[in-house]
This record gives C-alpha cells, structure tokens and sequence, in this order.
C-alpha cells in the first residue's frame, strides 16, 4: 500500500469559498496526492464549483451534508463525514490554512511505523511572522487514560489540526453528536481527550503540518467562543461537564479497571481545579461544579459506554 492511501484530508467548510479555492489550488501545484474530503455545511450544493473537473490532479470528493445552522447540527455533519473515511489516518484542515504535504507524510510515516501512538502534532505557523501556533512541545507517553487526558489539559494546546487514527476521530464525533450538545467550548476542549483514551500523542515541530493565515477566523469569532477559564460560566456547562466527566471516567473504567465512581470524582475534581486555577476564592465553586458534573454524568453514561 501506498503512503497516500493512508491518509484523508478532511475539510470542513461553511463560508470563505475564495479559501477554499487558494488551499485546493495549493495542494494541486503541490501535487498533494491523498485523499481530500469537503464536508461543507453551508446549505448550498456546490459540487460543480468544488469537482475534480475543477481540479484534476487532486483525489477530491466533495459532500454537502445541509447547513450548519446549530453546533448539533455542526457535530453531525463531521460524525456523517468521518464515515465516509475509509483511510487509517485522518487529519482536519480549515480552509483558512495551507497544507504542507512534506510534514503531512512525516506525520503519516511516523504512526504507520508506530502503533501506539494515536495521533500527531507538528508546527502551526503563521503565514505571516511564521511563529507557531502550538506552544507545547512535549509528547503524551503515559500509560494510564487519565494521566494522559489530564496531562492534555494541564498544557492545552489545540489538537484540532492533529493526524488522528480514524477509528479515534470517529467515536470522537459520534459521542459528539449523539450527545446533543450544542457547546462549542466542549468540542474544542474533549476532541484532545476522547482520541487519548487509545494511544499516545506525539510532536514534532520541526515541520509544519499546514501554515495558517491570520485575519479570518471562523471560530474565535463566534459569541459562544468563551475562552477555556470562561467556560464555567456558560450556560450549557451543567451538561457539558456531565458529559466530559461520563466520557472519561468510562475509557478509565474499561481500560484501566478503575471503578466508575472513583473514576468520575478524579476526574471532575481535576478538571474543575483547572478550569477555575486563578480564581480567587474557588473552592465553593469548584465543590459545588464538582457535584453537579458527577450528578450530570449518570445522563450521559449509557452513551459513553460506547468508547
């Protein structure tokens, strides 16, 4: 097997047709040849405009899965379009990026020759100072899941644009979207988590994996965007949290036989110590989200019983 049929370049777009059209046209004089999938959410069929008559030497399909007028609606179109992914690795691109296909194939090469580790990282610069987005250099080696997602979290960095073994990238989103949430924060914050729940993480910067051109960001800009240490403040952070702490405490139970219970209390009293790390006085706060999240995961159990 080829090292292009191991791989999926999965964008997905909503807006920015003209960015679209500059990373296609990129991957195309750079000859890119694996495979590209657009899961446009934007409600309008633009298939002719985005077909391989339009760009030829690129393997593209291009699939309108209806609007992305809700984050619900927004988590079913990537869990619709993550099955349709037939390759072992997948990697999400925004259309606001460049592709460097040089640090795609030394992501590629590096989890082909290394089973154990479920995803990686390399730089994110920008195209205009070229300094990089992703300021955690360390790999995510350590045996247990929690360890692993917790360690995630003390160092957040976004794992968005990371190369993901499908299998992973695909339960992420079916717990995503059958879970309802209509939280953005949740989504950038458990995509990390639920793919550690199989393997290790690994970076390397000295290649790039795409270069990202400031100035136009769909997701910074939106209302719902609070910022990580906002986020208790939310209005869907009962439910957000009830779902995080499910989720975990279930890969810590099935994987690592600790019991459901002590898995969730862990996790919940570590999560909400990070969240809420800089405020003054937290402790009643941290108790009272605490119980709430522990409360809140038993609706969400059954679901996470599918990781």
């Amino acid at each position: 097997m080829k090292i292009i049929d191991d791989l999926t370049i999965m964008m997905p777009i909503v807006a920015r047709d003209y960015a679209t059209h500059r990373i296609l046209k990129s991957m195309s004089g750079d000859d890119v040849k694996f495979q590209i999938l657009l899961a446009d959410g934007s409600g309008i069929d633009k298939s002719k405009e985005f077909s391989k008559n339009k760009y030829p030497k690129l393997n593209l399909k291009y699939i309108n899965f209806g609007k992305d007028s809700t984050v619900h609606n927004w988590m079913k179109k990537m869990y619709m379009a993550t099955q349709e992914i037939n390759t072992p690795l997948t990697v999400i691109v925004d259309n606001d990026d460049i592709v460097s296909k040089e640090g795609m194939v030394n992501g590629v090469k590096f989890l082909m020759d290394n089973k154990d580790y479920v995803s990686f990282r390399g730089s994110l610069p920008s195209t205009t100072n070229m300094e990089n987005h992703h300021t955690n250099p360390n790999d995510i080696t350590d045996q247990r899941v929690f360890d692993r997602v917790s360690k995630d979290l003390s160092g957040k960095d976004s794992a968005w644009g990371d190369i993901t073994r499908t299998d992973a990238m695909k339960r992420l989103y079916e717990i995503l979207y059958r879970s309802k949430t209509q939280d953005v924060m949740l989504v950038f914050t458990i995509d990390a988590g639920i793919k550690l729940f199989y393997g290790k993480n690994h970076k390397d910067f000295s290649l790039p994996l795409c270069y990202h051109i400031p100035g136009d960001t769909l997701i910074l800009n939106r209302k719902d965007w609070t910022g990580y240490k906002k986020w208790t403040e939310a209005p869907t952070i009962k439910e957000s949290l009830g779902l995080y702490v499910s989720v975990v405490a279930a890969a810590m139970n099935k994987i690592d036989l600790v019991p459901l219970e002590i898995a969730k209390k862990q996790f919940a009293e570590f999560l909400l110590e990070d969240m809420l790390y800089g405020d003054k006085p937290y402790e009643d706060k941290k108790r009272n989200l605490t119980f709430i999240a522990i409360e809140k995961s038993i609706d969400y159990d059954e679901l996470s019983r599918q990781i």
